[in-house]
């Protein structure tokens, strides 16, 4: 089964890591999530997993729920008891009568589109046999780098059909259609909203209405309608219109009255054994952000690499971009991944640099916060089920 068990801060991943996985400091996937060496499940599976991570810790309205959650358990620990949530909130699966869907199909939508993103909708298209969308092409040639990259029809085809299309789709398909089926401004400025979306405390609500702004924003569709080289692809345009739509964000939240809070902000201070050293590790990441010309020299004559673009919490938007994704893996990599074959857990100390892949672990890892939780959430998970079914534990 492929989850992400929140309340552990554990990524679980139904397909088997090369073996010399185990003791590295740094996963070599961070930096080459494509390799034929890892396999396509591992890929999309550690990917999509991973992403709902990186969703918690940049989402005050996930956190939240967590830490609703996290006392439960508790209580739960202390007394044998599952009690009613404390903190009266809205279920994230429940879909409000003026909403179109709920935060649960945004949240996974968000993911997809990042998982879809890392392994390429040209390439799942035809791994998976798809007949892709009719009369339009699915690759094109990259201006900078004369590789082949994939389109926006090939995106938006593979975002509303496949297999698991049903669990995901209706966000993304709500969205191209208030656009008007306008490809290049639903891929560019999804990642962004939906990333600021979950910062509030209403993430529906405010997707929805930051479209609706970000649709009638001149400096946004013009910089989506720019025909230039560099602008062809659609996995550039998210550094060329990141001004445009974040100043949407900005005024959207002070119009609805949403205020935007960072889930990695809070993250610290609530004694979540396996989350606490989060908040460090970001300050670490956010040092990184500002040296990535030296760090990563060939990014730096690059446009499209416009770090200054992005603010600090960017990064959670934009998973997907290669560089963020290795910066990422690197400095905020999930605290545990139970691969089919084995357990990998996060060491305790952050790289000294970027492209320190090859160090193993220093034998300080977050192993031993896992030690005390694992059993105690199964049976909490167990008693949960219980209670919902309206079952006595005697």
């Amino acid at each position: 089964m492929n989850q992400f068990e929140w309340l552990l801060g554990s990524v679980e991943v139904n397909a088997e890591a090369p073996e010399d996985w185990k003791d590295r400091h740094i996963l070599p996937f961070w930096d080459d999530p494509n390799n034929d060496a890892w396999g396509t499940d591992l890929s999309r599976y550690l990917t999509h997993e991973t992403i709902h991570f990186w969703q918690l810790l940049s989402s005050s309205y996930l956190l939240e729920r967590l830490l609703s959650e996290w006392m439960i358990f508790s209580i739960y620990r202390d007394t044998g008891e599952v009690v009613d949530d404390p903190v009266e909130m809205p279920a994230i699966n429940e879909c409000k009568a003026d909403d179109p869907f709920s935060a649960f199909e945004l949240m996974e939508c968000w993911a997809r589109f990042w998982d879809i993103h890392t392994r390429s909708p040209a390439a799942i298209i035809e791994e998976e046999g798809h007949q892709g969308p009719p009369g339009e092409p699915l690759q094109i040639v990259d201006p900078i780098t004369s590789k082949l990259s994939y389109t926006q029809f090939a995106f938006d085809w593979l975002m509303q059909h496949g297999p698991d299309h049903s669990i995901y789709v209706r966000p993304y398909r709500w969205l191209l259609e208030y656009m008007h089926g306008n490809s290049r401004a639903a891929v560019a400025c999804f990642p962004i909203l939906v990333h600021a979306a979950f910062s509030t405390e209403d993430p529906v609500r405010f997707f929805c209405s930051s479209v609706e702004a970000v649709d009638r924003s001149l400096d946004f569709q013009f910089t989506t309608a720019l025909q230039i080289p560099e602008y062809s692809l659609i996995n550039r345009l998210w550094f060329y219109v990141w001004k445009s739509v974040v100043t949407v964000v900005m005024q959207c939240s002070k119009d609805l009255d949403l205020p935007i809070a960072w889930g990695i902000d809070q993250v610290g201070f609530h004694g979540h054994p396996v989350y606490q050293s989060y908040p460090w590790r970001f300050e670490q990441l956010v040092k990184v952000l500002g040296n990535v010309p030296r760090i990563e020299p060939e990014f730096a004559g690059q446009e499209e690499i416009n770090f200054s673009a992005v603010t600090r919490y960017g990064v959670f938007a934009l998973p997907g971009i290669p560089i963020i994704r290795r910066i990422l893996g690197n400095y905020m990599p999930p605290p545990r991944i139970r691969f089919a074959n084995f357990n990998w857990y996060a060491d305790l100390a952050v790289p000294g640099a970027l492209g320190a892949l090859e160090k193993t672990m220093s034998g300080n890892t977050v192993c031993e916060a896992f030690k005390p939780l694992d059993d105690d959430i199964e049976s909490f998970r167990e008693a949960q089920w219980m209670a919902r079914e309206g079952l006595s534990a005697g």
